[in-house]
This record gives C-alpha cells, sequence and structure tokens, in this order.
C-alpha cells in the first residue's frame, strides 16, 4: 500500500516542476527538501532545490525550478549551465540559449558535450544502464558516438554513460563522462 502512495506522492511532485525542453521528466537534477529552502535568486522559499551550479561560475547556492526553467538564474548571476562551446553545434541561436539558460547542468565529472541531431538539442534520458549495453539495437544506434569516443570495447560498459534522444527523429545519442 505505501508503494501506491509513494508513486502518487512522485507524481504530484513531478508536476510542480517545470517542464524542461532537454532534459526528461524522470531525470530532473532537482533534490526534494522537505523543509524548504529559499532560493539565491528570487528569495521564495522552494522545496525542490537545484544545487549543480553553473558550468562558468563558482556560485554555490539552491537554485528554485522557476528560476532555472525561465532563465532569470542565469541572468543574475551572470552564468551559464552549459558551455556551448563543448556542446555540439546547432544553427538555432533559441535552442543555443535554452541549452545554455534554461537547462539545468547534470552531475558529470567534466562538462556535457550535449549533443545535437536534426539541427536542435537531443533530450537528455538517463544514465545507461547495464539492460542498455546489452541492448544490440541500441548498441548499433550508438556505434558512431562509441567510436567518435575513442573507448576500447571492453570498457564501455564500465564507463559512465548519458543517453540521449533527438526530438524530431528519435535517434539516440551517448556522452561518456570520464573522470
Amino acid at each position: 500500500m505505501s508503494r501506491f502512495f509513494d508513486k502518487r506522492r512522485e507524481a504530484s511532485r513531478r508536476r510542480k516542476l517545470p517542464k524542461f525542453r532537454y532534459i526528461a521528466d524522470n531525470t530532473l537534477p532537482f533534490r526534494r527538501d522537505a523543509e524548504g529552502v529559499p532560493c539565491a535568486c528570487c528569495g521564495e522559499l522552494t522545496h525542490e532545490v537545484y544545487e549543480s551550479g553553473f558550468a562558468d561560475s563558482a556560485f554555490t547556492g539552491a537554485l528554485c525550478p522557476a528560476c532555472v526553467v525561465s532563465g532569470r538564474a542565469c541572468q543574475t548571476f551572470d552564468a551559464s549551465f552549459h558551455d556551448a562551446e563543448q556542446c555540439e553545434q546547432v544553427s538555432s541561436p533559441m535552442a543555443m540559449e535554452t541549452l545554455e539558460h534554461c537547462t539545468p547542468g547534470l552531475n558529470t565529472d567534466q562538462p556535457v558535450q550535449w549533443p545535437a541531431c536534426c539541427g536542435d538539442y537531443c533530450v537528455f534520458l538517463r544514465e545507461m544502464t547495464a539492460e542498455d549495453f546489452e541492448n544490440e539495437e541500441l548498441m548499433e544506434e550508438l556505434a558512431d558516438d562509441i567510436a567518435a569516443w575513442e573507448i576500447p570495447e571492453e570498457a564501455v560498459e564500465e564507463t559512465r554513460a548519458l543517453l540521449f534522444r533527438c526530438p524530431t527523429c528519435g535517434k539516440y545519442r551517448v556522452f561518456f563522462d570520464l573522470d
């Protein structure tokens, strides 16, 4: 019975978070704080807290989802969540702006080289699982990305990998978080 309530509570929590264009709903990098903390940007009390900071700033503090998704946090602190120079390039200034200033950073050891496809950035789905690595069809689709990273075949499954998907054509892409 408690599983049912846990699922309802999680669904309710997700409904309170805004929609991020380049991150799947179930993988948002916010932690839940039961007591709430003030957002360093707007000052409002927030129970959903983003603390991963910015790509180009030593800022440490709590940000609410509304300040992240609106770009207000980046504007207030003159910072960005992603370094566009390290991401695959797209021709749309709007897509670059959304990724840099309205898409929270992911908890990685190195800056994410956000993949692009069909002229837009891909959506982050999740960290790859053992099942993903065993999925021959998926691994075949990711073969070009894996080759570009020059990771030895025997080391691929041992390397932390983030799975992305093109919002237009549905193609999967991968980013390896090398430490």
